[in-house]
């Protein structure tokens, strides 16, 4: 009973506080501009698709990456990486900023390095949608070891409007990595190309000798190379060598049959198949080396940039150019935990701490 009363309040207590009026602080910032390197009171978090993925192929990437053109349902990507991002690193930082008595800030858009990047958006960014859906998610899925401490009260919610994004120059329409990812491919191919008539040829080859050994016997090329197979490894057994001569068609054996003749000299199906053994050897040592150029080519690595300048959404400034894309940095700025409260999400307590080389973490601790 006192579980469902506490629920109700804190319910109660959550309506009244989203109904109220607040303001969403709103200020432009530049883009790429460095605000500082991450510390134990900053946290940084660069904006990505990574966590969910986007689901074309290399072919529709490169295609979008060349043309500039921002991939279909491309606010919807935005929004459910978002959510991701909010559940995964904003609630557990900011309990870690707290339960370490820190006052601090958390920005989502800005890299490791301190470089604004932003998150883009086709038309208006939905803040107050963000700014409701931050809030509740702090104050149902957080637990406080007080039972007045409620965790919105400590923190305050900005979104920064990103602005003066580079221009780019009319005739430099193409990002340097998909420039560089095109003279790769091109050489790249150039050699595969040549590789492949060779390693295709070789396969043919070996393709004959791999067929069954009555293929083999009863046709006349293959047949010629068994003869003289035979002439040089039994040339005192003049009979074997007429009747691989002649046109005598051989019968079809089982695979029990053939492994009691193999070792028997003096029955034909012998020489066919050790003849088939020895072809496929020296067949294999043919097969043409793959060149170096394949192993070791740029391309291996360049090859995935138009996945990576989508996921990274490294095509901001191009795409610019033809849509209205706007960018926001999420700014929550934690206050001080005056009466020393415990906050827990997901049956864990987040503490932020600093590793030996001076890089700030969170320690996750089961309760």
């Amino acid at each position: 009973m006192l579980f469902i009363i506490k629920k109700i309040f804190i319910y109660i207590k959550l309506f009244f506080f989203l109904i109220k009026k607040h303001k969403l602080y709103s200020y432009f910032i530049k883009f790429n501009k460095n605000i500082g390197p991450e510390k134990l009171e900053i946290e940084h978090k660069r904006f990505t698709l990574n966590l969910i993925g986007i689901p074309f192929d290399n072919k529709e990437l490169e295609s979008f990456c060349l043309s500039n053109t921002i991939f279909p349902n491309f606010n919807d990507y935005i929004i459910q990486s978002l959510y991701k991002y909010i559940d995964i690193f904003l609630i557990k930082n900011v309990c870690g900023f707290l339960n370490s008595h820190i006052i601090g800030e958390l920005f989502i858009g800005v890299d490791d390095f301190g470089n604004v990047k932003g998150i883009p958006f086709l038309g208006k960014f939905p803040k107050d949608f963000f700014y409701r859906y931050i809030v509740k998610e702090l104050y149902l899925k957080t637990n406080s070891s007080e039972l007045i401490s409620t965790i919105i009260e400590k923190i305050n919610i900005s979104f920064l409007n990103v602005s003066k994004l580079p221009v780019i120059n009319q005739h430099n329409n193409i990002h340097p990595n998909m420039k560089e990812y095109l003279l790769d491919q091109y050489k790249y191919k150039e050699v595969l190309l040549k590789y492949t008539k060779k390693f295709n040829k070789w396969k043919s080859e070996k393709a004959i000798w791999t067929k069954a050994i009555i293929l083999l016997v009863n046709c006349k090329n293959t047949r010629t190379i068994i003869n003289k197979y035979v002439e040089h490894n039994n040339p005192n057994n003049k009979n074997m060598i007429k009747l691989f001569k002649s046109n005598f068609v051989f019968k079809d054996k089982s695979h029990l049959e053939l492994l009691k003749i193999r070792g028997n000299k003096n029955n034909p199906y012998h020489w066919i198949m050790e003849c088939k053994d020895f072809m496929c050897k020296e067949i294999d040592k043919k097969r043409p080396p793959k060149p170096i150029e394949l192993i070791k080519s740029p391309f291996i690595k360049s090859s995935s940039h138009p996945r990576h300048l989508i996921n990274n959404l490294e095509l901001i400034s191009y795409w610019k150019k033809n849509y209205d894309i706007n960018l926001i940095v999420i700014k929550i700025s934690i206050k001080e935990n005056i009466n020393k409260a415990i906050y827990s999400y997901k049956g864990m307590i987040h503490e932020r701490c600093i590793n030996e080389n001076k890089e700030p973490y969170v320690k996750n601790k089961k309760i």
